[in-house]
């Protein structure tokens, strides 16, 4: 009969050292799954900001328009009738004063829709452009409605200075944002005076005026 083997102190040794190291890889291993989750959960919690932000800003946008909510539209003659949401128009009322129907369909819609807007306004139309660059050098432009700002810098590279006029102040905020001269004003109501100007443009503007007597100022 064969004697068992005991183990040797070598073979002991060999398997607490497996057993160690197994121990210290869990160990690392933990942290590493701890780490990704913590990372996984910072991720979700941004996504869930954001996706919440976005929502918000669509409610916002589509409480306010239902009409092309990224593109520059008139409003709608539906809108401005006994049936639609505003009253019809008075053409007695003061051009000067800005009515409901801009404040909420053209100042508060592109103060929710400024940044998308932004995203897809980068360059001046080329009629724009020739007629900024046949301007003399050293004019000062007036752009009202300037929206981003996306004209600017024709007349800068004209040698010009610009200033830009908008009815949203979150456009404005970016036409600043980029080291543009930017006033927050409704274009009937300008803080300048008369003949302040060497230039003067107003690009897809007058659709957003919704009365006669206010276009016809």
């Amino acid at each position: 009969m064969e004697a068992e083997l005991e183990p040797s102190n070598d073979m002991e040794e060999e398997e607490t050292s497996r057993t160690g190291a197994s121990e210290g890889m869990s160990k690392k291993s933990l942290k590493k799954l701890a780490a990704k989750d913590r990372r996984k959960t910072i991720k979700q919690a941004k996504q869930a900001e954001a996706a919440a932000d976005r929502a918000a800003r669509a409610a916002r946008a589509g409480a306010l328009v239902v009409y092309g909510a990224h593109k520059s539209v008139p409003i709608p003659w539906d809108l401005l009738t006994d049936e639609g949401r505003y009253d019809p128009i008075d053409v007695t009322a003061d051009p000067l004063v800005t009515p409901k129907v801009e404040r909420e369909l053209v100042k508060d819609l592109y103060n929710a829709i400024a940044p998308h807007w932004h995203g897809t306004r980068y360059k001046p139309w080329p009629r724009v452009a020739a007629f900024l660059t046949s301007l003399p050098r050293g004019c000062l432009v007036a752009d009202v409605g300037c929206g981003n700002g996306k004209n600017i810098p024709a007349v800068q590279d004209n040698g010009g200075l610009a200033i830009g006029i908008d009815i949203s102040s979150n456009l404005a905020n970016i036409c600043a944002n980029m080291g543009f001269e930017v006033a927050v004003a409704d274009s009937l109501l300008l803080p300048f005076r008369s003949e302040t100007f060497d230039a003067a443009m107003s690009i897809a503007v007058l659709h957003h005026i919704s009365s006669v007597p206010r276009r016809g100022r």
